[in-house]
């Protein structure tokens, strides 16, 4: 899995900040970052000087999370490249649910998907967005996807077997998958350890 940085959308509510947190706290890799004022060029620079490959920001709608964009990061021209966006329908956050986390942070992440087209178009999505894999192995989290309506579906996490972290109901833009990340500075497969509201 890539070293991904989660933020928000300029001046985001409590419950997207919450939500933000429990995916840092779910996410192996993942790096929470206050956007404030930050502007895109800047977040960009930011991913540099903490060597993370992604950017995942947050909206919200209507006082929820509502939308999900993946960014990879393109270092010689600043900028951020959006690989996929993702609707969001509804959250259950871990507290409200009484799930917790992982006790340690996963070493990567899988996505699995039941057989159906539209879940495996999702799992497509979070394997680009976060260089997720798509085969189980020890000490990975999972990102189980399982198909809820013609565009929707529901995404759940689970470590060891237990559910952890948020629960959500996604739905399918228009163009979900935006463009593949042609140039990735680290794979999916690295070695362990070495403008709507944006």
């Amino acid at each position: 899995m890539y070293r991904v940085i989660l933020t928000t959308s300029r001046r985001p509510n409590n419950r997207v900040r919450s939500f933000v947190k429990e995916l840092y706290l779910t996410l192996p890799k993942a790096i929470r970052l206050n956007r404030g004022h930050l502007s895109m060029e800047e977040l960009a620079r930011e991913a540099l000087l903490l060597r993370a490959e992604r950017v995942v920001i947050v909206s919200s709608r209507r006082g929820n999370p509502g939308i999900i964009r993946f960014y990879s990061v393109e270092p010689r021209s600043l900028t951020l490249v959006n690989l996929a966006s993702i609707i969001v329908r509804g959250v259950s956050l871990a507290r409200e649910g009484g799930r917790g986390y992982p006790g340690e942070k996963p070493r990567g992440l899988y996505v699995s998907t039941d057989k159906t087209l539209t879940a495996r178009e999702f799992g497509r999505a979070l394997t680009i967005g976060l260089g997720a894999l798509m085969e189980p192995a020890p000490g990975l989290l999972e990102a189980r996807i399982r198909k809820r309506g013609k565009n929707t579906v529901s995404l759940s996490f689970f470590y060891e077997g237990k559910p952890v972290g948020p629960r959500l109901l996604l739905s399918r833009p228009q163009h979900m998958i935006k463009q593949e990340d042609s140039n990735p500075i680290i794979g999916p497969l690295e070695k362990e350890d070495t403008q709507m509201g944006v």
